[in-house]
């Protein structure tokens, strides 16, 4: 025969599963059991200090209660280091001093854009941390820029090896921050500060350059207008020479008979052309 659980018990059982009910239902509506990510994010999921090689994409997931998600924006996000006090992630003079190939010193402002790949966005949670921005990025900045200047003149970054400068900084960030989980987008060298001499050596050199350029192109333009003009001088000189040689005394004697016949009430007088005198007929 079973024995009956003191009446107490059944008491107790039943409190206790009410608390447990609404403790889950507590969880649940305070979100323990599910995440949502927003667009533009993805959620690193870590379970009692353990972060998961799987993330969560943008969307609703159900989770454990035990489970936080830390989310991490995988838009693009700027870098900036400038000699403007309020422009860039560090307020005052933050523009990166350089010595070029030639020893001299040079102020160089900078802007990285860069993405947090999603595929390694757990990795670079756990290995890095939230801060990556100031712990990764931008010391890889600092040190690939002034290795990629000490290649180059000062002078070159005034002229198309700037171009050339820049596409070799964004290739280095590229190989040492995608290892990290970031991705490099676009390097943009906005402001290159040179000593005050060096810089008034080089406007004037680009002057006296864009003075030159355009007495040559004037030179070129006097030239082809001098060949047209010869052109044109030999054209209307042929011209002439092939008039001179049909104006024969025939030719211009039928021009003169042919104006005159077209003239009403002109009377055409036969002249001797030896004489020049009009050819009289004798009447008899």
């Amino acid at each position: 025969m079973p024995v009956k659980p003191p009446v107490g018990v059944g008491k107790t059982v039943f409190r206790i599963g009410i608390i447990v009910g609404g403790v889950i239902v507590v969880l649940m509506l305070t979100g323990s059991f599910f995440s949502i990510v927003p667009a533009g994010n993805v959620g690193v999921v870590e379970t009692f200090g353990k972060v998961s090689e799987q993330t969560f994409q943008p969307g609703f997931h159900v989770k454990s209660p035990f489970s936080k998600v830390t989310m991490l924006t995988t838009r693009t996000q700027d870098y900036t280091m400038s000699i403007i006090p309020s422009e860039g992630q560090v307020y005052g003079d933050d523009s990166i001093r350089v010595l070029t190939k030639e020893g001299l010193s040079v102020d160089l402002d900078i802007t990285v854009l860069y993405s947090v790949d999603p595929e390694m966005a757990a990795e670079l949670y756990q290995n890095v941390g939230l801060t990556y921005s100031e712990i990764v990025v931008r010391p890889e900045i600092r040190s690939t820029i002034r290795e990629v200047s000490s290649q180059y003149e000062a002078k070159a970054m005034y002229s198309d090896k700037r171009v050339e400068m820049r596409q070799l900084l964004q290739s280095e960030l590229q190989a040492k921050l995608e290892t990290r989980g970031i991705v490099v987008e676009e390097v943009l060298l906005r402001n290159v500060n040179l000593p005050e001499t060096l810089a008034d050596e080089i406007e004037a050199t680009l002057t006296s350059k864009q003075e030159n350029e355009t007495y040559t192109y004037k030179l070129e333009v006097e030239a082809k207008e001098a060949d047209r003009k010869a052109i044109e001088a030999a054209g209307q000189a042929e011209a002439q020479r092939l008039l001179n040689s049909s104006l024969t005394s025939e030719y211009l004697q039928y021009k003169y008979i042919e104006t005159v016949g077209q003239c009403s009430g002109t009377i055409y007088v036969p002249v001797d052309p030896s004489t020049g005198l009009p050819l009289m007929r004798s009447v008899n």
